[in-house]
């Protein structure tokens, strides 16, 4: 149990974009796929490590990562759906931001990994690295 309560600690804030969500929801989508691709707790304790370097992620971890990133929506097998992934990113700071938002998706979208796994890990991290750097951008401007 106390692994479900990591993976949601990490997947909160980065793939609950509803506010409105229930926590359970998420709690049983990150135990299903967790059921689904089992994830070591090393590798959930290196989480912000294996997205910055994803050859140092399992199959199972990348998996896992896209099992997730499918039941929000964002993903349809490899694919991301772009209106999916603005209309969770582009809440409240980078509301002001979804051109540069739609560039960043355009960008990430032609990386391929060695499977739909991988590809879609790939893209995640893209994504997630690029989007934080415009927030970061944007918050500075305040």
């Amino acid at each position: 149990m106390k692994l479900i309560y990591i993976v949601i600690y990490f997947l909160i804030p980065l793939y609950s974009g509803e506010k409105s969500e229930a926590i359970e929801e998420l709690q049983n989508l990150v135990t299903n796929c967790l059921q689904k691709y089992p994830v070591s707790d090393d590798e959930l304790a290196r989480f912000g490590e294996l997205h910055k370097d994803p050859s140092l992620a399992s199959d199972n971890y990348k998996c896992f990562g896209m099992c997730v990133v499918q039941g929000r929506g964002w993903f349809i097998d490899d694919v991301l759906i772009d209106d999916a992934y603005i209309k969770y990113v582009a809440s409240d700071v980078l509301a002001e931001h979804v051109d540069e938002l739609y560039h960043i998706i355009k960008e990430c979208k032609l990386l391929v990994g060695d499977n739909k796994c991988d590809t879609v890990f790939q893209v995640g991290s893209c994504l997630e690295q690029k989007s934080w750097e415009l927030l970061k951008k944007s918050v500075k401007s305040f």
